[in-house]
């Protein structure tokens, strides 16, 4: 496992924000959800996914997504996320992933009877615990050149844009 310094680190992070203050919030949005997609890339989280998943149905490796945004609302809103998973198709492939994950309460049938309970296999777990400090790296280092490259477009979106 790669270690590094959390207070060097946050007070880099801390520049790059700043940095991207001075930049209008179309460009910031557009070069920060790029640098998070990049990031995720690299440290391979889709291919690390499919091969945790239980043999089940298959749908789970091939249900894998990545999707990048910014929080809408409640606490942290505005702030840039990364979700990778697995998510749900038109045929709802992979809706079972959080209960494989996590298991569930005591099953029961509608007349009483008891069916059991779902284990809880936390493959996904290990993943995520796995690509973290490698993720944050690679973060650091791709909003660092997406930073550079939309100080070099800036001229050109303000031409673009009439100022």
């Amino acid at each position: 496992m790669i270690s590094f310094d959390a207070a060097g680190y946050q007070r880099q992070l801390r520049d790059l924000a700043e940095g991207y203050q001075e930049l209008p919030r179309t460009l910031q949005r557009r070069f920060i959800k790029s640098a998070i997609r990049k990031a995720v890339k690299e440290t391979n989280l889709e291919s690390s996914f499919k091969s945790a998943a239980p043999k089940l149905s298959g749908n789970l490796k091939k249900s894998v997504t990545i999707v990048t945004g910014f929080l809408r609302s409640g606490v942290g809103k505005g702030q840039p996320y990364a979700r990778v998973g697995y998510g749900r198709s038109k045929s709802k492939k992979g809706y079972h992933a959080i209960i494989v994950n996590d298991g569930t309460k005591d099953r029961y049938t509608k007349t009483g009877a008891y069916r059991g309970r779902g284990p809880a296999t936390g493959f996904a777990n290990g993943v995520l615990r796995q690509a973290q400090t490698t993720g944050l790296i690679a973060l650091e280092r791709h909003l660092t050149e997406s930073l550079e490259a939309a100080k070099r477009y800036l001229p050109r979106y303000l031409a673009g844009r009439g100022r």
